[in-house]
């Protein structure tokens, strides 16, 4: 299974990271969310199922 990572803020996506046609693979997903939290403290981070 393959994931889009997100980061909301203040009812915004702020950021999306996600590979063209796939996403990404769960451990990837994971140390991109890690990165999103660090770098946007107060944004709501989402890891989510690939469309």
């Amino acid at each position: 299974m393959f994931y889009s990572v997100y980061a909301y803020q203040d009812g915004k996506t702020v950021c999306e990271i996600a590979t063209v046609g796939r996403g990404l693979p769960a451990l990837d997903a994971v140390l991109f969310a890690r990165d999103l939290r660090d770098e946007f403290p107060s944004a709501v981070v989402a890891i989510l199922p690939a469309k």
